[in-house]
């Protein structure tokens, strides 16, 4: 016997006969026609509220999120406002990045379904996106119960896992995803990252690569490997161009064409370089400090900012002493001359948002770094001239960015043959650090006069390390084990938030014990705070530098209150940002030249004035300035370049 057919099956088939062309475009590679075609059809839909419904449905399968937005908010008015339309609204907001709009349509879908797995793990990554860890991670949970069997909810627990700083957890739940569908390439690449945080490289990089493989087409996925590379021992700058270059065939070929500087000096405009910088990084970041200085010193008439804030911030986030210490956004948002708001826009939007600015240099701050935006550089090029600076310390590889802002220390003259970019190397260092007011020394505050090593009050020495667990491989354990032995007296102190892994803390013990050093002599803080690192500074008596990958901003504050480092600089531009702050402040004799010397070097820094280091940013700045703006006059050329020193 035939089935009846229901109103819902009318309108399928309304819209189905509809649709049928504007699908077809869209396959066969022609999304500008079958958008036309799309409203076309739109326009002679039946107004029924399943109709719209079913409307909005084919709209989102040809990415039409606008349009799919507007049929379901009919679909409601007329009627049909089930947990199935709903859940259909709020995946098309998600689609348009609007996290907030999209929690407030999925909770008044699992409202009317609690049951509803799906809305469930979708409510938990809209609360993701909208930077609300923790509520993301309970959604999800509910998701995972109402789901066990499937991989999507479990991949989600582990992004908010991750997120929230529950790295073992995180970890468990993503390979129980992985496990239930091995073609995931999204769970494998937060599994890749989750592992590296844990100080698992090796078993990150594949999982990054596992994941790239199986979708060649996301270049995200390209660059995770890239960044998971350089906690790899071996992994010099050559070795990085090759890969480079495997990204630019991908996804930065053909070279966009450069967009025209804009008329505003013969227009009676001003005469300022516009500047945007894309920032998003975390505030307590070495990158927003030194954001914060260049906003804070420029000369405004030389030098005209617009910062492009790619992070959410989590409302959740606890607040109080120690937490997220660093230039508040509201402080950076103040000293900028202009403030936009731009995580969860398309490239295509965020490009136009540059356009419309008149910016001249758009500033990369990421690099290869999770969440960065290499594809709107590569394949949309906005501005005149691109640049990367700060963020991942060394070049990109793009062949449409054009400068590297940096050092002769991170990238020395001789790699200049392993950068697509032009390096432009800053006199005073690549970044510049004034610390906070609250950050204390004993005796005084940063900058002040020398004071006594915590050896001479507490009778023993202190070695310490702020490195997370992604640093500390063999390599970087055989300096440490070997500084130890050498002082068989001293202790090491370790702290960070992902010390509290009780995995990377055994295996940190384990590796000083296969060593020669008995785990008894090393302490592990896992405190999760940035003002627990702070506080634990001024007891330290030298501070070891990771290697092959460095640390940033431990050195800068080490050096704040006047704590000696060592590092030995690593093969590559991110294993060299302790040598640069060192060498920039003049403390040029925490500077290794082999494991042997840094040896020598710690035992030489128990010894040291315990001096803190200063640092004139408004010197640095105008160093930025200066060659930013020499920079963009020679890739200008001929009229422009007089135009820029007139």
């Amino acid at each position: 016997m035939k089935r009846a057919q229901t109103d819902r099956d009318v309108a399928d088939q309304d819209v189905l006969t509809l649709m049928t062309h504007a699908y077809t475009l869209y396959m066969n590679g022609d999304p500008i026609g079958a958008r036309l075609e799309a409203a076309r059809a739109a326009a002679a839909v039946p107004r029924s509220g399943l109709a719209q419904a079913e409307l909005g449905r084919r709209l989102m399968s040809i990415d039409e999120h606008d349009g799919a937005e507007t049929a379901f908010r009919l679909a409601c008015d007329l009627g049909v406002r089930d947990a199935d339309t709903l859940h259909a609204l709020g995946r098309a907001l998600l689609a348009q990045g609007r996290p907030a709009d999209a929690v407030r349509t999925l909770g008044q879908a699992v409202v009317l379904d609690p049951a509803a797995g799906a809305v469930w793990a979708d409510l938990g990554r809209a609360l993701r996106d909208g930077g609300r860890a923790r509520a993301a991670v309970r959604a999800v949970r509910r998701a995972v119960r109402l789901m066990p069997g499937q991989a999507a909810p479990r991949r989600a627990l582990g992004d908010g896992l991750r997120d929230a700083g529950a790295w073992l957890a995180a970890g468990a739940a993503l390979k129980a995803a992985c496990a239930l569908d091995p073609g995931d390439a999204r769970a494998w690449t937060t599994l890749g990252a989750v592992l590296l945080d844990r100080g698992y490289p090796l078993e990150a990089q594949r999982a990054l690569v596992r994941a790239s493989r199986l979708d060649p087409t996301d270049p995200a996925l390209l660059s995770h490997c890239l960044y998971a590379r350089i906690f790899l021992p071996g992994q010099t700058a050559a070795h990085l161009a090759r890969v480079h270059r495997v990204w630019q065939s991908r996804f930065g070929s053909p070279v966009p064409p450069r967009p025209a500087r804009r008329p505003a000096r013969r227009m009676g405009g001003s005469a300022a370089l516009g500047v945007g910088l894309l920032w998003a990084q975390p505030e307590d970041h070495a990158v927003s400090w030194a954001l914060r200085s260049l906003l804070r010193h420029r000369d405004r008439a030389r030098i005209r900012t617009v910062v492009l804030n790619d992070r959410l911030r989590d409302p959740d986030a606890g607040t109080g002493p120690g937490v997220e210490p660093g230039p508040t956004w509201a402080e950076i948002e103040a000293l900028a001359d202009a403030w936009l708001d731009v995580a969860g826009l398309s490239n295509e939007s965020l490009a136009k948002q540059v356009r419309d600015r008149d910016v001249d240099v758009l500033v990369d701050l990421s690099g290869h770094g999770a969440g960065n935006r290499l594809p709107l550089f590569a394949r949309l090029r906005p501005a005149p001239v691109q640049a990367t600076w700060a963020g991942n310390a060394g070049p990109t590889g793009l062949a449409a960015m054009d400068l590297l802002i940096g050092d002769a220390v991170r990238t020395p003259p001789s790699e200049d043959g392993h950068c697509a970019e032009r390096v432009l190397r800053l006199p005073l260092g690549a970044v510049t650090y004034e610390p906070p007011d609250d950050l204390m020394v004993p005796g005084g505050v940063s900058g002040g006069d020398p004071v006594a090593p915590p050896r001479e009050a507490r009778g023993v020495i202190t070695l310490g390390t702020m490195a997370p667990p992604a640093h500390v491989g063999d390599g970087c354990l055989d300096l440490w084990a070997s500084a130890l032995r050498a002082l068989p007296t001293a202790r090491l102190l370790v702290t960070g938030p992902g010390w509290a892994d009780p995995e990377a803390a055994g295996r940190l013990r384990q590796g000083l014990r296969a060593r020669g050093v008995d785990p008894k002599r090393v302490r592990l803080d896992g405190a999760a705070s940035d003002g627990a690192r702070r506080r634990t500074l001024p007891l330290l008596d030298v501070l070891l530098d990771s290697w092959p990958c460095s640390c940033d901003l431990p050195v800068l504050e080490a050096l704040a209150v006047g704590v000696p480092v060592v590092t030995l600089p690593g093969p590559s531009p991110c294993g060299r940002s302790a040598a640069s702050h060192l060498t920039y402040t003049g403390r040029a004799d925490g500077l290794a030249e082999s494991p042997d010397d840094f040896i020598l070097r710690v035992q030489k820094a128990l010894y040291a004035p315990r001096i803190p280091a200063r640092w004139d940013a408004a010197a640095w700045t105008e160093s930025f300035a200066v060659a930013l703006t020499d920079a963009v006059a020679a890739l200008a050329g001929g009229d422009q370049a007089a135009e820029l020193h007139s």
